[in-house]
């Protein structure tokens, strides 16, 4: 007989592995702890960082800039994926690792642009993005809270497939929106909210606790601010990258001077340059007033 006051055993959380195509200027390291982090925060998904080989066809085909065929793209996912599922294999054995296992889904991020101008797309375990239309008008969010919106969007639906049957017409700020204009999908990263339609979906794929825990990532005050160098925002910052200033995929030179004024370090030495300044001007008066 079943105890009832047991605790139930905890359901696994499904494995996403990231691989990065070629991203031109983009913040690599910044991107990369802040996909890391997401695991710190909550628990129905585990995202894994991925070196695959760069000059693979199809990250190749996505490199930053390059204006790719969505359907072409598509057919390649398949493929991708063995070669994927090979070179991992490879490496385990290379390196006698203990844990054999491979993920769930693969996520591909990259700022290439999709001819008929959307901006994922999905075949089987594998998905993409490609945000190569983004502008630094678009911005707020940054475009590495984009990015990590649109992650968890995307690995969703490996967690509960009936997601991917929930995307809805009409803009409601839910983060399965179906946006046609990438502009308009700033909404999904701009608050945190899943709608009824999609909630049910999460049920009735067997994942009652997924909709709380996109919600700990989507409402960014996990972030925190730069000046707490102890919080994501603040090691981001030291980074290169400010969340709440820089707009573009990297700071402008004015970006990065603010950012620079409001470092206490900084300010600190800029009041003894000022104190010295005062210190050397008064002296020079001095001596003219004798």
């Amino acid at each position: 007989m079943t105890n009832p006051t047991s605790n139930p055993t905890p359901i696994a959380p499904t494995r996403v592995g990231v691989i990065l195509a070629e991203l031109g200027k983009l913040n690599v390291t910044v991107l990369k702890y802040l996909i890391t982090h997401l695991n710190m925060l909550q628990r129905s998904i585990e995202f894994e960082l991925l070196a695959i080989e760069p000059e693979d066809s199809l990250l190749v085909l996505l490199r930053h800039g390059e204006l790719v065929d969505r359907h072409r793209c598509r057919s390649m996912l398949p493929a991708f994926r063995e070669r994927v599922m090979k070179q991992l294999t490879m490496e385990q054995k290379q390196y006698d690792l203990s844990d054999n296992s491979v993920p769930a889904g693969l996520i591909v991020i990259s700022l290439a642009r999709f001819s008929d101008e959307h901006y994922g797309l999905k075949a089987g375990e594998v998905q993409v993005q490609a945000l190569g239309e983004w502008d630094r008008s678009m911005a707020p969010p940054s475009i590495f809270e984009f990015i990590i919106t649109l992650l968890m969007r995307q690995a969703a639906s490996f967690v509960a497939p009936t997601v991917s049957k929930s995307v809805h017409l009409g803009t409601k700020g839910c983060l399965f929106d179906f946006t046609a204009d990438l502009s308009e999908a700033r909404y999904k990263a701009l608050q945190f909210f899943i709608c009824s339609v999609c909630r049910a979906r999460f049920e009735e794929g067997g994942a009652p606790a997924l909709a709380d825990d996109i919600l700990q990532v989507l409402d960014t005050k996990w972030l925190g601010v730069p000046s707490d160098a102890t919080c994501p925002a603040g090691i981001v910052a030291k980074l290169g990258y400010d969340l709440f200033r820089t707009r573009g995929i990297q700071p402008s030179f004015w970006e990065s001077v603010r950012s620079v004024l409001r470092d206490e370090a900084t300010k600190e030495i800029l009041k003894l340059v000022g104190a010295v300044l005062a210190a050397l001007l008064l002296y020079r008066l001095g001596l003219k007033g004798k």
